[in-house]
């Protein structure tokens, strides 16, 4: 008795039958994890909830994945985070590191340059603009470089990072709202953005002892700034700097400045003070 014989698959059908890989599987190769491992080890290292709410989901961990997988960016060393969005989804949060390596892998990237400078344009309040850093990055298909300002008093925060280095936190903003800028990264917050964000919906993703506050650190600056010294006083004091020796940068860290203009008022004789006492 004769067998039938099989029937041959088109090959077309039988390419379609190759499943690739799963989003957790991909990322257990990339990084060698086990993937039955990723989803609980995400829950508690790279997703932050309030205190009374639920652990993030399945869901919530495979979203971030999805967009860790498109900036390439590794969630195990925190290059990228998240939290809940107020209206649902997540809110994806890429410390400096994973901004670097995103503008980094764009094909047009032919590199950047910061400037600083001192802005004499009267701001809102009346006062000069002050202190900034500017970011200018160059694109192969760009004559010429985009770049964005960024203000120091306009950005500081009454945090550790930017009470201990201003200037680097200053820089780190310039260079990335100049990469949302020049690559169209939209979506995707950095971490002084996702903390002003999570403080407006009581998340809490400051280090552990900080004291909770209760508007966002922007609310802290409508007081405005001190008045600063005045010609005569600025004159007095680069007076004495040019004649005792003393280096500028002395008084600027001993004050916690930016610039000899920035100098409050009520501050100047102690500044007076200080160069006499430090003088050769």
């Amino acid at each position: 008795m004769n067998q039938p014989k099989p029937t041959a698959q088109p090959a077309g059908k039988q390419q379609v039958a190759v499943a690739k890989p799963a989003l957790v599987e991909i990322f257990a190769e990339r990084y060698h994890v086990d993937p039955k491992e990723i989803v609980s080890t995400l829950i508690g290292t790279a997703f932050k909830v309030k205190a009374n709410e639920p652990p993030a989901t399945r869901e919530e961990i495979l979203a971030l994945l999805v967009v860790a997988n498109e900036y390439h960016l590794n969630p195990f060393i925190r290059e990228i985070y998240a939290f809940r969005g107020k209206g649902g989804g997540i809110v994806p949060i890429i410390g400096v590191d994973g901004w670097v390596r995103i503008v980094e892998r764009q094909p047009t990237y032919q590199g950047e340059e910061m400037r600083c400078g001192f802005d004499e344009t009267p701001g809102p309040d009346g006062t000069p603009l002050g202190f900034y850093y500017e970011c200018f990055i160059h694109r192969s298909d760009r004559k010429f470089p985009i770049s964005r300002r960024q203000y120091y008093r306009e950005n500081f925060r009454d945090t550790d990072n930017w009470r201990g280095m201003p200037t680097r936190m200053l820089q780190h903003r310039a260079y990335i709202q100049s990469a949302r800028a020049a690559f169209g990264l939209g979506g995707i917050f950095d971490e002084d953005e996702g903390e002003v964000i999570a403080l407006g919906k009581g998340v809490d993703l400051l280090p552990r002892g900080t004291p909770p506050r209760t508007a966002p650190p922007e609310a802290k600056q409508a007081e405005g700034p001190p008045p600063r010294a005045d010609e005569n006083q600025l004159e007095l004091i680069k007076e004495k700097l040019a004649k005792t020796g003393v280096p500028d940068i002395l008084v600027l860290k001993k004050f916690d400045l930016l610039s000899l203009e920035e100098i409050p008022a009520d501050k100047a004789a102690d500044v007076l003070q200080f160069i006499q006492d430090n003088s050769p």
